[in-house]
């Protein structure tokens, strides 16, 4: 008789595919954020409104950010400032010689480009720049009702500095700085005319100045 045949060895078994390298503090590809600050306005409404100063005092604001890195270092942003105050200077004066409640509201949407100095690490320092759409109006209410003037424009230049520290991949808090350039082109008003506002007249430039802090998700 013949011996058995061999028995086949059997397959080996397939070589471990290698896992990609990902860095361990590596951001996310979106990020949200919302912040509140202290905002203020300077240089003039226009050629017939005078002075910012004349109209609006300081502002507390609810700031809202959505972005998407393009790279570690780069985020483009869409960012929405919500804010609310007082009316100042000869407004706030003739509020109150009047007997009317008055109040300010700001609505700001922009683009912006963010570049982050150090992506990977527990904290980073950042820049941006970016432009937007303004709104920003007062209102006065009486015996006859409420009028509501508003002021509407650009935002031709808008920066921010800040610094971020990232507890998790999940979430991290930061501190900012703002400032944008721009200028009022419309004018709208309607109510039963405390004010009965004149033309709007020939642009004139204002700044807003900001400060704040942020709650960050995938920071």
């Amino acid at each position: 008789s013949y011996p058995p045949p061999p028995m086949a060895a059997p397959p080996a078994p397939p070589a471990a595919q290698p896992v990609p390298f990902e860095e361990a503090n590596a951001p996310a590809g979106a990020t949200f954020a919302l912040g509140l600050s202290g905002a203020g306005l300077s240089g003039s409404v226009s050629d017939s409104y005078g002075s910012t100063s004349n109209w609006f005092g300081g502002f507390g604001q609810l700031d809202l950010e959505g972005g998407v890195r393009v790279t570690p270092a780069w985020t483009l942003l869409l960012q929405l400032d919500l804010g609310a105050g007082g009316t100042g200077g000869p407004l706030g004066d003739y509020c109150s010689a009047h007997g009317l409640e008055c109040a300010a509201g700001t609505v700001r949407f922009g683009v912006a480009a963010r570049y982050a100095f150090t992506p990977f690490a527990r904290s980073t320092p950042w820049i941006s720049l970016g432009l937007g759409r303004e709104g920003t109006a007062v209102s006065l209410k009486g015996p006859s009702g409420t009028e509501s003037v508003g002021f509407g424009g650009w935002e031709w230049l808008k920066l921010g500095l800040g610094w971020d520290l990232r507890f998790s991949r999940q979430f991290g808090l930061g501190a900012f700085l703002g400032y944008a350039l721009g200028s009022y082109a419309t004018l709208s008003s309607s109510g039963p005319g405390y004010l009965m506002p004149a033309e709007l007249g020939s642009s004139r430039t204002h700044a807003w100045w900001m400060v704040g802090a942020r709650a960050i998700l995938f920071p």
